[in-house]
């Protein structure tokens, strides 16, 4: 009779066994729970599960949980479990907190995220299992769209990274996705200093004003140099000549020196000006000299003129000046015309102030059509994933279905790297578990069929 018993023991413990073979979980998972009954990877105190199968089973027991699946524990022996057995739970009401109810067992799990509180790493609750929570600053992407906005795509990883200088502090821009010292202008510089070559330099220069005074900035982005512009610049009598304080003995040593109407110009009077108010009334200053004015202010022109540089030319300074069906384009009425894509309408798009079919960006495109760079013409396809639904992602303008493991695609598909359903490259495919063949086949003997 204990021979019997022995034998029959032995084959529950050789079914649960074999079971544990097709009872593999299909997620991408870098950490497992074993529950003591599925044989998953064991990191806890308890089972121990070699490979795929071959539990070690303890010599005695405080509950069911500790027993192996279909089996009770009685007088702290774990024993074959009978139909009139009667169930310890009925649901996860009836467990304790940190268990569940599992086929009439309570048995070590998560009921909800706070029964993972308290492990090595953050945790969720997925499925009674406690396993970690992603950490999107190492998740899978393919571009810089799959991550968070201070992170970067780096060899398939979202790492953190910047991509443009506004991520920066103030002092550093973005250079191959890190914060470095430098520049892009003279903002980003303290008032003593100005850029140059993307570093902020001290004594570089684009205009007299960034200059001292007895400066000048000879050429933008090189170093002040001593130096004058007008007499007004030197001191001690001198004159300013060729950029230079000098000291003379002139006829005239400034414009005051001079009549209305005349300046002084390498120490003589002579006629010309210096700015409007050294001409008469309705005349102004052009090139050292008194010119008559043609106009001041466009209504002083005729109709479909402006005024440029005090005089009347062809011309226009917006749409309401042009004929209908003109727009006013670089100071100009133009049939056709644009300055801003937004006034050629969808499918076209403004170049040279001309409204052009096609795209140069997604934008000029209608609702589920993306824009072909290389060709500038919109085509139907996806943008973002948001455009797919139905759980769908958009890759390469397509949207496809992802995957997490061969389980999720059609018959004859395997999960690929990217996580996108595809026909496998392999003619024999090695496994341990149905879920790692393509949909629809079973592993047997270590491969697919």
């Amino acid at each position: 009779m204990r021979s019997i018993r022995y034998r029959l023991f032995f084959l529950a413990i050789l079914s649960i066994c074999l079971t544990t073979l097709v009872a593999c979980d299909c997620d991408d998972r870098d950490e497992y729970h074993c529950d003591k009954y599925s044989y998953h990877k064991w990191g806890k105190k308890g089972f121990h599960c070699d490979g795929w199968g071959d539990p070690k089973i303890p010599n005695n027991c405080s509950r069911s949980a500790d027993c192996p699946r279909n089996s009770r524990c009685k007088n702290r022996q774990c024993t074959p479990e009978n139909p009139g057995d009667r169930p310890e739970c009925r649901d996860n009401r009836d467990c304790a907190r940190g268990d569940i109810c599992s086929e009439g067992v309570c048995r070590r799990g998560c009921k909800e995220e706070d029964d993972c509180k308290g492990l090595s790493k953050p945790c969720r609750c997925d499925r009674g299992v406690c396993i970690p929570k992603e950490d999107p600053n190492n998740k899978k992407c393919s571009s810089n769209k799959d991550c968070g906005s201070d992170s970067v795509c780096s060899g398939g990883l979202c790492k953190k990274g910047c991509r443009t200088d506004a991520s920066c502090e103030k002092g550093y821009v973005c250079r191959s996705a890190v914060c470095q010292k430098g520049c892009k202008s003279n903002n980003d510089c303290p008032s003593s200093q100005s850029c140059h070559s993307g570093a902020c330099q001290s004594g570089i220069c684009q205009t007299d004003s960034d200059c001292q005074k007895g400066q000048i900035c000879k050429a933008a982005g090189s170093k002040c140099v001593a130096g004058c512009r007008r007499n007004s610049d030197c001191t001690n009598g001198k004159t300013c000549s060729n950029n230079a304080c000098v000291t003379e003995q002139p006829k005239c040593a400034s414009d005051k020196e001079c009549d209305f109407g005349k300046i002084c110009v390498s120490s003589q009077c002579r006629p010309g000006c210096r700015q409007v108010n050294d001409c008469p009334r309705g005349q102004t200053c052009q090139n050292q000299k008194c010119v008559k004015l043609q106009c001041q202010r466009d209504d002083q022109c005729q109709k479909g003129q402006i005024c440029e540089n005090y005089t009347c030319k062809s011309g226009c300074r917006r749409n309401s000046d042009c004929s209908t069906g003109y727009s006013c384009v670089q100071q100009q009425c133009k049939k056709d015309g644009c300055t801003s894509d937004s006034q050629c309408g969808t499918g076209k798009y403004c170049a040279a102030g001309v409204c052009k079919t096609g795209c140069l960006s997604d934008n000029h495109c209608s609702k589920g059509n993306y824009c072909d760079g290389s060709k500038r013409t919109c085509r139907p396809g996806c943008r973002t994933s948001a455009d797919c639904g139905n759980g769908l992602t958009c890759i390469a303008h397509t949207c496809v279905k992802r995957c997490r493991a061969s389980c999720d695609c059609p018959n004859g598909l395997v999960c690929g790297g990217q996580g996108i359903c595809e026909k496998p490259t392999k003619k024999v495919i090695n496994c341990k578990a149905d879920c790692e063949c393509p949909s629809g086949q079973t592993c047997s003997n270590g491969t697919c069929g």
